[in-house]
């Protein structure tokens, strides 16, 4: 009867410690926006369209303008935008365990006067 309850429980460990499956893949996908002058733009914002999933709205670091975030491999496309600048649109592959970094200057678009 030991042999029996130490095997079911030996099966059971087994079991629940590979219920979690594989890891997930993810590559890094990571990036700085600033304007004139190579200035942060802190206010900035990236969006990356994951295609049938909801679209992913990256925080960036209020100080730096800079980001960092884990990211399934595929390809995207990317908006860099900020207001009172126009908007970049760029298309990014991440790759599983790799990083994929981009350093964006956005131009002031000239239809905005933002004053303090």
């Amino acid at each position: 009867m030991r042999r029996v309850l130490l095997v079911a429980m030996l099966v059971g460990m087994t079991v629940l410690g590979g219920a979690q499956g594989p890891a997930a893949k993810t590559g890094l996908f990571r990036g700085a926006v600033e304007g004139p002058g190579k200035l942060p733009i802190p206010n900035a914002y990236v969006l990356v369209h994951l295609g049938e999933k909801p679209d992913l709205v990256v925080t960036l670091n209020p100080e730096t303008a800079t980001f960092s975030v884990k990211i399934e491999p595929g390809v995207y496309d990317v908006l860099i935008a900020a207001v009172g600048f126009s908007p970049i649109a760029k298309k990014i592959e991440i790759a599983d365990g790799h990083t994929t970094t981009v350093r964006v200057q956005l131009k002031p678009d000239g239809k905005y006067n933002i004053s303090d």
